[in-house]
């Protein structure tokens, strides 16, 4: 018995089945029939592939999902297909599952295939009896609603209205937006049936007017005739070019506007600057009184430098016998010559010209004692290496 070796659920009840046994009935999905490079892969396998998927209704096999594998077994010469077995009460619900298989897996159906055959089973449902609603059509198919429903209202317009033989889907949202404006201006319900001729005149005229145009005027011209206008194509390019000039204007005063409030935020911040320059000009006499006493240090420095020189002439001494109070001065300096960097850095102009040439001054003094040093090390050490 059959029956037996029906599939139930996720159980697949794998049996041979003899070719002869299935049915001729064709409805594979796929609009332009079997793809060549499928067929010759799985001819090459040897009929080494997945079972078939077959249909049982109405005392007939139908294939579900497996048209390349079928055919590629009859070309192999086979007498048997590998096959698993489902029991269905009509043929809507059979196509279903052969829509939603294909979708799924192996070589996908194109955006074409799934919008002609959801048209297709659409049509076939509702000559039968209209919808209650759109979501109960689509809730069967494996696919968001919202794609199933933009790719219905494609082939209702194209195949349904149109009655044309475009097959590259595009502009899908607006097919939609068409429908159902006229939908709403007319007050008919093309989801639940048939769309009687004289919306389908309207819809045709209007949309062989704008066809070609661009989706912003396309817009523009369902807004239009959904407020009773009819408006051409260069009268909706003129108003369109117009709010676009408008709105560069508002865009053109709007950047005017921030740059002028950046100016009166600089100035307000530059007028709070200059409102705390008397404590700033205290801070600097404060700095110049340090480097005033810094430069007094560097005289001192110099009287010792001249005293140095002369010890030096007189007596190779070793350099750890520089006086004591030298050594506090040089301390001293390096502790001023520390505080001077310092507000230097804080305030970037605090050394004038005047300032500027004594340090410069300092610098060279000081180069010279570390000439004058060098040159003391070097002969104590001639004379350790004579004795």
């Amino acid at each position: 018995m059959l029956k037996d070796y029906l599939s139930v659920g996720n159980e697949k009840k794998i049996i041979n089945i003899p070719l002869e046994k299935i049915s001729k009935k064709n409805i594979n999905p796929r609009q332009h029939g079997l793809i060549q490079e499928n067929l010759k892969s799985l001819i090459e396998s040897g009929g080494e592939f997945p079972p078939i998927h077959l249909g049982y209704l109405n005392n007939e096999l139908i294939v579900v999902d497996g048209y390349h594998r079928l055919e590629a077994t009859r070309q192999l010469e086979l007498e048997k297909i590998a096959a698993y077995i489902t029991a269905y009460n009509s043929e809507e619900q059979l196509i279903t599952d052969a829509i939603n298989e294909n979708v799924v897996h192996g070589v996908r159906l194109n955006e074409y295939d799934i919008a002609s055959n959801l048209y297709d089973l659409y049509k076939n449902i509702t000559a039968k009896k209209p919808l209650t609603s759109l979501t109960q059509f689509l809730q069967y198919f494996k696919m968001p609603e919202r794609t199933a429903k933009r790719y219905l209202m494609w082939a209702i317009l194209h195949k349904g209205v149109l009655e044309d033989t475009v097959t590259e889907v595009a502009k899908v949202t607006i097919a939609e937006e068409i429908l159902l404006a006229f939908s709403v201006k007319y007050n008919f319900n093309f989801l639940l049936g048939a769309i009687e001729e004289e919306h389908k005149i309207r819809i045709k005229k209007f949309f062989e007017k704008y066809c070609d145009s661009s989706r912003e005027i396309l817009r523009e011209a369902i807004k239009a005739m959904k407020d009773g206008k009819e408006v051409e194509k260069n009268e909706i390019e003129i108003a369109l070019k117009e709010k676009k000039e408008k709105l560069q204007h508002a865009e053109e005063i709007i950047k005017k506007q921030e740059v002028k409030e950046k100016e009166e935020k600089i100035k307000k911040e530059t007028n709070d600057l200059d409102s705390s320059l008397p404590a700033t000009e205290k801070i600097e006499e404060k700095a110049f009184e340090e480097t005033k006493e810094s430069n007094d240090i560097i005289e001192e420095l110099m009287e010792k430098k001249q005293e140095v020189i002369s010890n030096i002439k007189e007596q190779v001494a070793p350099i750890d016998n520089v006086p004591d109070s030298f050594k506090r001065n040089l301390e001293s300096l390096e502790i001023c010559i520390m505080r001077l960097r310092s507000y230097q850095n804080k305030r970037g102009s605090l050394i004038d010209k005047e300032v500027l040439n004594k340090v410069i001054n300092f610098q060279d003094i000081l180069q010279e004692i570390i000439e004058e040093a060098n040159q003391h090390l070097y002969m104590e050490q001639e004379i350790k290496d004579v004795v």
